[in-house]
Protein backbone atom coordinates (compact mmCIF):
# COMPACT_ATOMS: atom_id res chain seq x y z
CA UNK A 1 0.00 0.00 0.00
CA UNK A 2 1.64 3.77 -0.99
CA UNK A 3 1.63 5.08 2.15
CA UNK A 4 1.77 8.41 1.28
CA UNK A 5 -1.74 7.97 -0.46
CA UNK A 6 -3.15 6.47 2.99
CA UNK A 7 -1.74 9.29 5.07
CA UNK A 8 -3.65 11.56 2.59
CA UNK A 9 -7.05 9.59 3.00
CA UNK A 10 -6.55 9.55 6.64
CA UNK A 11 -5.74 13.64 6.68
CA UNK A 12 -9.37 13.74 4.59
CA UNK A 13 -11.11 11.76 7.55
CA UNK A 14 -9.29 13.13 10.05
CA UNK A 15 -9.84 17.07 9.23
CA UNK A 16 -13.33 18.13 11.44
CA UNK A 17 -16.25 19.77 9.98
CA UNK A 18 -16.15 23.69 10.55
CA UNK A 19 -18.93 23.55 12.67
CA UNK A 20 -21.67 20.65 14.05
CA UNK A 21 -25.70 19.91 13.23
CA UNK A 22 -26.67 23.29 11.41
CA UNK A 23 -25.57 26.85 10.85
CA UNK A 24 -27.76 29.58 9.51
CA UNK A 25 -30.02 26.55 7.66
CA UNK A 26 -26.79 24.82 6.25
CA UNK A 27 -26.66 20.97 7.92
CA UNK A 28 -23.60 19.35 8.88
CA UNK A 29 -23.26 16.12 7.33
CA UNK A 30 -21.35 13.48 9.46
CA UNK A 31 -20.18 10.14 8.86
CA UNK A 32 -17.37 8.09 9.95
CA UNK A 33 -16.22 6.31 6.68
CA UNK A 34 -14.84 2.52 7.14
CA UNK A 35 -11.03 2.65 7.90
CA UNK A 36 -9.01 2.97 4.35
CA UNK A 37 -6.66 0.01 5.59
CA UNK A 38 -10.02 -2.18 4.68
CA UNK A 39 -10.06 -1.37 1.07
CA UNK A 40 -6.47 -0.27 0.06
CA UNK A 41 -7.81 3.68 -1.15
CA UNK A 42 -6.89 3.83 -5.26
CA UNK A 43 -4.10 6.64 -6.10
CA UNK A 44 -5.55 10.15 -6.19
CA UNK A 45 -5.24 11.77 -9.52
CA UNK A 46 -2.00 13.76 -9.99
CA UNK A 47 -3.22 15.69 -12.38
CA UNK A 48 -6.57 17.32 -10.67
CA UNK A 49 -7.04 20.97 -9.57
CA UNK A 50 -7.00 19.72 -5.17
CA UNK A 51 -10.45 20.56 -5.15
CA UNK A 52 -11.18 17.72 -7.40
CA UNK A 53 -8.50 15.77 -5.55
CA UNK A 54 -10.22 16.46 -2.18
CA UNK A 55 -13.46 15.19 -3.90
CA UNK A 56 -12.14 12.35 -5.18
CA UNK A 57 -10.99 11.00 -1.83
CA UNK A 58 -14.46 11.69 -0.76
CA UNK A 59 -16.42 9.71 -3.20
CA UNK A 60 -13.90 6.59 -2.47
CA UNK A 61 -15.01 6.98 1.10
CA UNK A 62 -18.41 7.37 0.47
CA UNK A 63 -18.39 3.90 -2.37
CA UNK A 64 -16.67 2.27 0.94
CA UNK A 65 -19.47 3.05 3.29
CA UNK A 66 -21.86 0.25 5.00
CA UNK A 67 -24.30 3.17 5.75
CA UNK A 68 -24.11 5.45 2.25
CA UNK A 69 -25.18 4.50 -1.65
CA UNK A 70 -23.65 6.92 -4.08
CA UNK A 71 -26.70 7.46 -6.40
CA UNK A 72 -24.63 10.26 -8.54
CA UNK A 73 -21.86 12.44 -7.95
CA UNK A 74 -20.87 15.41 -10.60
CA UNK A 75 -24.27 15.78 -11.93
CA UNK A 76 -24.43 18.95 -14.36
CA UNK A 77 -27.66 20.95 -14.44
CA UNK A 78 -27.99 22.41 -17.77
CA UNK A 79 -30.74 25.43 -18.72
CA UNK A 80 -31.01 26.09 -22.39
CA UNK A 81 -27.62 24.09 -23.16
CA UNK A 82 -26.21 25.76 -20.81
CA UNK A 83 -24.81 24.62 -17.74
CA UNK A 84 -25.81 26.20 -14.29
CA UNK A 85 -23.91 24.21 -11.98
CA UNK A 86 -23.12 20.54 -11.10
CA UNK A 87 -24.28 18.60 -8.00
CA UNK A 88 -21.87 17.08 -6.21
CA UNK A 89 -23.20 13.84 -4.75
CA UNK A 90 -26.56 12.29 -4.43
CA UNK A 91 -26.73 9.75 -1.82
CA UNK A 92 -29.16 7.42 -0.07
CA UNK A 93 -28.87 6.28 3.41
CA UNK A 94 -28.93 2.03 3.59
CA UNK A 95 -30.65 2.16 7.31
CA UNK A 96 -33.48 4.48 6.91
CA UNK A 97 -33.54 5.26 2.95
CA UNK A 98 -33.53 8.88 2.96
CA UNK A 99 -32.47 10.89 -0.19
CA UNK A 100 -29.56 13.51 0.34
CA UNK A 101 -27.96 16.32 -1.74
CA UNK A 102 -24.50 16.32 -0.66
CA UNK A 103 -22.50 19.06 -1.50
CA UNK A 104 -18.59 18.82 -0.11
CA UNK A 105 -16.25 21.86 0.94
CA UNK A 106 -12.70 21.59 2.25
CA UNK A 107 -11.48 25.30 3.05
CA UNK A 108 -8.06 26.76 4.26
CA UNK A 109 -8.85 30.09 5.98
CA UNK A 110 -7.48 32.53 7.85
CA UNK A 111 -9.05 34.27 11.15
CA UNK A 112 -8.11 37.89 10.76
CA UNK A 113 -8.36 38.23 14.13
CA UNK A 114 -9.78 41.52 13.95
CA UNK A 115 -11.91 41.72 17.32
CA UNK A 116 -14.13 44.63 15.25
CA UNK A 117 -15.90 42.15 13.07
CA UNK A 118 -18.03 39.10 13.16
CA UNK A 119 -15.99 35.83 13.35
CA UNK A 120 -17.70 34.75 10.15
CA UNK A 121 -16.36 38.13 8.54
CA UNK A 122 -12.82 37.11 10.03
CA UNK A 123 -12.52 33.45 7.70
CA UNK A 124 -11.18 34.71 4.48
CA UNK A 125 -8.66 32.88 1.87
CA UNK A 126 -4.70 33.44 2.81
CA UNK A 127 -4.78 34.69 -0.90
CA UNK A 128 -7.73 37.29 -0.45
CA UNK A 129 -9.44 35.44 -3.06
CA UNK A 130 -12.60 33.84 -0.85
CA UNK A 131 -13.82 33.93 1.82
CA UNK A 132 -16.01 32.09 4.30
CA UNK A 133 -19.45 34.72 3.69
CA UNK A 134 -18.97 33.96 -0.28
CA UNK A 135 -19.04 30.45 0.22
CA UNK A 136 -21.95 30.35 2.34
CA UNK A 137 -23.98 32.71 0.34
CA UNK A 138 -22.89 30.45 -2.61
CA UNK A 139 -24.19 27.22 -0.87
CA UNK A 140 -27.41 28.60 -0.01
CA UNK A 141 -28.92 30.25 -2.89
CA UNK A 142 -27.00 28.29 -5.79
CA UNK A 143 -25.42 24.79 -5.34
CA UNK A 144 -28.23 23.36 -2.33
CA UNK A 145 -31.02 24.68 -5.03
CA UNK A 146 -29.82 22.88 -7.80
CA UNK A 147 -31.53 19.90 -7.55
CA UNK A 148 -34.71 21.81 -6.38
CA UNK A 149 -35.06 24.06 -9.78
CA UNK A 150 -37.24 22.91 -12.75
CA UNK A 151 -34.07 21.71 -15.03
CA UNK A 152 -32.99 20.16 -11.93
CA UNK A 153 -35.63 17.55 -10.94
CA UNK A 154 -35.53 16.66 -14.77
CA UNK A 155 -31.89 15.45 -14.49
CA UNK A 156 -32.38 13.76 -11.40
CA UNK A 157 -35.47 11.72 -13.22
CA UNK A 158 -33.33 10.85 -16.30
CA UNK A 159 -30.51 9.49 -13.50
CA UNK A 160 -33.31 7.71 -12.48
CA UNK A 161 -33.82 8.81 -9.09
CA UNK A 162 -36.85 10.72 -7.06
CA UNK A 163 -36.23 14.42 -6.69
CA UNK A 164 -38.84 14.60 -3.89
CA UNK A 165 -37.63 14.49 -0.55
CA UNK A 166 -34.08 15.33 -0.94
CA UNK A 167 -32.22 16.71 1.83
CA UNK A 168 -29.72 19.28 1.43
CA UNK A 169 -26.76 18.71 3.18
CA UNK A 170 -23.47 20.44 3.47
CA UNK A 171 -19.81 17.98 4.11
CA UNK A 172 -17.94 22.07 5.10
CA UNK A 173 -14.34 20.87 6.28
CA UNK A 174 -11.97 23.41 7.07
CA UNK A 175 -8.42 24.16 8.02
CA UNK A 176 -8.14 27.57 10.09
CA UNK A 177 -5.33 29.63 10.67
CA UNK A 178 -4.81 32.03 13.84
CA UNK A 179 -1.91 34.76 14.17
CA UNK A 180 1.02 33.68 15.00
CA UNK A 181 1.53 36.06 17.66
CA UNK A 182 -2.18 36.10 18.92
CA UNK A 183 -3.39 32.16 18.52
CA UNK A 184 -6.07 31.93 21.19
CA UNK A 185 -8.98 33.02 19.74
CA UNK A 186 -12.83 32.04 20.77
CA UNK A 187 -14.13 30.17 17.66
CA UNK A 188 -17.54 30.07 18.51
CA UNK A 189 -19.95 28.65 17.08
CA UNK A 190 -17.17 27.19 14.92
CA UNK A 191 -15.12 24.26 15.70
CA UNK A 192 -12.19 25.10 17.52
CA UNK A 193 -10.76 21.71 16.34
CA UNK A 194 -10.40 23.43 13.03
CA UNK A 195 -7.63 25.29 14.13
CA UNK A 196 -4.11 23.79 12.54
CA UNK A 197 -1.70 26.07 12.44
CA UNK A 198 -1.26 29.99 12.47
CA UNK A 199 -0.52 33.02 10.21
CA UNK A 200 2.26 35.77 9.64
CA UNK A 201 2.64 38.55 7.40
CA UNK A 202 5.46 38.86 5.10
CA UNK A 203 7.34 41.83 6.73
CA UNK A 204 7.07 40.06 10.30
CA UNK A 205 8.37 36.96 8.78
CA UNK A 206 11.60 38.79 8.38
CA UNK A 207 12.58 38.66 12.04
CA UNK A 208 15.21 37.11 14.22
CA UNK A 209 13.21 34.29 15.64
CA UNK A 210 12.53 32.69 12.39
CA UNK A 211 16.00 32.17 11.44
CA UNK A 212 16.09 29.76 13.86
CA UNK A 213 13.81 27.35 12.27
CA UNK A 214 13.76 24.90 9.66
CA UNK A 215 11.50 24.87 6.70
CA UNK A 216 9.29 22.95 3.99
CA UNK A 217 7.21 23.93 1.53
CA UNK A 218 4.25 21.27 0.51
CA UNK A 219 2.65 20.48 -2.36
CA UNK A 220 -0.71 22.21 -3.00
CA UNK A 221 -2.27 18.24 -1.76
CA UNK A 222 0.39 17.67 1.53
CA UNK A 223 -1.58 20.74 2.36
CA UNK A 224 -4.12 18.85 4.12
CA UNK A 225 -1.55 16.59 6.06
CA UNK A 226 -0.19 16.71 9.72
CA UNK A 227 3.61 18.23 9.31
CA UNK A 228 5.72 15.74 9.68
CA UNK A 229 9.95 15.21 10.10
CA UNK A 230 9.80 13.03 7.15
CA UNK A 231 10.57 15.60 4.70
CA UNK A 232 13.66 17.43 3.19
CA UNK A 233 13.95 20.54 5.68
CA UNK A 234 16.00 23.40 4.53
CA UNK A 235 16.87 26.65 6.58
CA UNK A 236 15.57 29.80 6.31
CA UNK A 237 17.85 31.38 4.32
CA UNK A 238 17.65 28.49 1.46
CA UNK A 239 14.39 28.96 1.56
CA UNK A 240 13.55 32.55 1.41
CA UNK A 241 14.10 33.48 -1.98
CA UNK A 242 11.31 30.71 -2.59
CA UNK A 243 9.02 32.58 -0.40
CA UNK A 244 9.49 36.18 -2.20
CA UNK A 245 9.13 34.72 -5.00
CA UNK A 246 5.49 33.65 -4.07
CA UNK A 247 4.68 36.73 -2.51
CA UNK A 248 5.19 38.86 -5.21
CA UNK A 249 2.84 36.74 -7.24
CA UNK A 250 1.00 37.66 -4.40
CA UNK A 251 0.86 33.84 -3.38
CA UNK A 252 0.58 33.11 0.02
CA UNK A 253 2.71 29.71 0.90
CA UNK A 254 1.81 27.43 3.06
CA UNK A 255 5.36 26.67 5.36
CA UNK A 256 5.93 23.37 7.29
CA UNK A 257 7.90 25.48 10.54
CA UNK A 258 10.46 23.03 12.32
CA UNK A 259 11.25 24.27 15.76
CA UNK A 260 12.62 20.88 17.04
CA UNK A 261 12.24 17.42 16.58
CA UNK A 262 9.30 17.38 18.35
CA UNK A 263 7.35 20.78 17.76
CA UNK A 264 6.56 21.09 13.72
CA UNK A 265 3.86 24.12 12.88
CA UNK A 266 2.60 24.75 9.94
CA UNK A 267 1.93 28.83 8.95
CA UNK A 268 0.74 30.83 5.88
CA UNK A 269 3.15 33.06 4.92
CA UNK A 270 0.69 36.44 3.34
CA UNK A 271 1.81 38.97 0.92
CA UNK A 272 -1.35 41.54 2.60
CA UNK A 273 -1.81 41.62 6.25
CA UNK A 274 -5.39 41.32 6.44
CA UNK A 275 -5.75 43.33 9.22
CA UNK A 276 -4.07 46.28 7.71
Amino acid sequence: MNNQNLSLYQAFKSTPPLWYNSYEGLEQFIFTPNPVQEFEPPLIPEKLRLGHQLEFIFHQLLLHSNTYKVLGNSIPIRKNKITQGEMDFILQNIDNKQFIHLELTYKFYIVTGDKTTQLDEQLIGPNHRDTFLQKKDKLINHQLTLSGSKEGKETLIEHGIDPTGLTPQVCFKSQLFTPYFHREIDLTPFNQQCISGTWISCADFISEEFKLYQYYIPSKLEWILPPHNNVEWRSYFTILEDITIRIKNKNAPLLWLKKSETIIEKMFVLWRNPTS
